[in-house]
C-alpha cells in the first residue's frame, strides 16, 4: 500500500512539474516574440557607404589604389545623405615570423581604432602606406551616421582585401 501511494505521489509530482515547464516556456516564447516585433519596429536603416570618391564598397583592391583612396576617408552617396559621425577601422596585416624551431609561420597582426568623423586618424593616414601588402585586409565597420532628418543610421560595413593588381 505504501509503495502504491509513493508511486502515485511521484507520478503526480512529475506531471505537475511538466505542466509548469510547459507554461513557463509558452510565456517565454510570447515575450520573445513581442521583443522581436518591437525591435523590428525600431530598426535602424543600413546606408551604403563608399571609400573615398570612388564607387568601391568592398572586395579586392590593389595596394596602390587602397593607399591613395583610403586617405580620402569614407562617404555616403545618394538620397540617404547625412554626416558620418565615426567608424571602427580594423587592419589585419599578415606577417611572416619564425617559431623557436626556426619554422616559418604566417601570423596576422591586428590594428583597430575608432575614428571620429569620416576620415582615418592622421597617424594611420601617415603609416598605412608602409604596412599595406597583398593578402592584408582592411575593414570599416560600426559606421555611425546622422541623417539630414536628424535620425541616426548605420552604414553598411566594408571589407577590402589588398591584392597585387
Amino acid at each position: 500500500m505504501k509503495r502504491t501511494i509513493k508511486a502515485v505521489m511521484a507520478m503526480s509530482c512529475c506531471a505537475l512539474f511538466g505542466v509548469a515547464v510547459a507554461q513557463s516556456s509558452g510565456k517565454k516564447s510570447a515575450a520573445t516574440a513581442s521583443k522581436k516585433d518591437s525591435a523590428a519596429a525600431h530598426k535602424v536603416p543600413k546606408i551604403p557607404v563608399f571609400l573615398g570618391n570612388s564607387e568601391l564598397s568592398g572586395g579586392a583592391i590593389s595596394k596602390r589604389d587602397f593607399d591613395k583612396i583610403a586617405q580620402d576617408g569614407i562617404r555616403i552617396k545618394g538620397s540617404d545623405s547625412g554626416t558620418i559621425l565615426g567608424f571602427t577601422f580594423t587592419y589585419a596585416e599578415r606577417n611572416l615570423y619564425e617559431d623557436s624551431a626556426a619554422n616559418p609561420i604566417i601570423l596576422t597582426d591586428f590594428l583597430t581604432e575608432y575614428c571620429f568623423g569620416d576620415s582615418l586618424s592622421s597617424v594611420i593616414k601617415r603609416t598605412i602606406p608602409y604596412h599595406t601588402k597583398p593578402g592584408d585586409t582592411a575593414t570599416y565597420d560600426d559606421i555611425r551616421i546622422r541623417l539630414h532628418n536628424g535620425k541616426l543610421g548605420i552604414g553598411q560595413p566594408m571589407k577590402f582585401v589588398i591584392s597585387r593588381q
